[in-house]
């Protein structure tokens, strides 16, 4: 598994590289890396993180479709979380 399949899954940066069998100092540099914007681990942990998201808004659209209203008012909801998360990581980094 890569660090997108494991960000995919949820996983914490930490968790991802005690998964992958990384340890000491390489372990270290790799939480790191995934934290650097732009750097490569960051942009496939965040593509990780937007793949599980994608899966998500589309079971629940696929379910909203049938008229289900739970399912159309939480895919508001999921939508308003991004907005806000997508300005926060815009102007704070995170």
């Amino acid at each position: 598994m890569q660090v997108s399949d494991l960000a995919e899954l949820g996983y914490s940066a930490d968790r991802i590289a005690t998964l992958l069998g990384i340890s000491g100092r390489k372990k270290i540099a790799l939480v790191y890396r995934i934290s650097c914007t732009n750097d490569t681990y960051n942009l496939a942990y965040n593509k990780g993180l937007a793949e599980s998201e994608k899966v998500i808004d589309e079971k629940l659209h696929e379910t909203a479709k049938t008229g289900d209203v739970d399912a159309i008012k939480l895919i508001g909801e999921r939508n308003q979380k991004r907005i806000e998360l997508d300005i926060r990581r815009e102007l704070f980094g995170f």
